[in-house]
């Protein structure tokens, strides 16, 4: 049951949904483009003994940097590194998105935290 006591509300509707759709737009990014959100992965090409193959780069949390094999370079290869292009530049756009809305309600005075240790 929901009581309306006529209290103040800290923020305005405005600033509310603001904040309402940022978190609902992260839960989107975070759950809906896992492939994109490999900020720090990239798709590389190897030659191996004449043949073309995809590999998964990136760093670890220690730092050090592990290629993943993904396979052949071929149709389907290809397609794959097509998408995670795509996905990635579609991702950019929607952080950046974010990032302008988080500052605004930023802004507002709505409190952040620090996202660095």
């Amino acid at each position: 049951m929901v009581r309306n006591d006529n209290r103040a509300q800290p923020f305005s509707i405005q600033i509310r949904t603001t904040y309402a759709d940022l978190l609902e737009r992260l839960e989107d990014l975070n759950t809906g483009n896992a492939m994109a959100s490999l900020t720090s992965c990239t798709l590389i090409t190897k030659a191996v003994k004449g043949g073309k193959y995809l590999y998964a780069q990136g760093r670890l949390s220690d730092g050090s940097q592990r290629q993943v094999y993904l396979g052949p370079l071929d149709g389907r290869g290809k397609a794959l590194k097509e998408r995670f292009q795509q996905a990635r530049k579609d991702s950019a756009s929607e952080i950046a998105a974010i990032e302008m809305s988080a500052k605004a309600l930023r802004g507002a005075g709505m409190a952040s935290w620090d996202s660095h240790p």
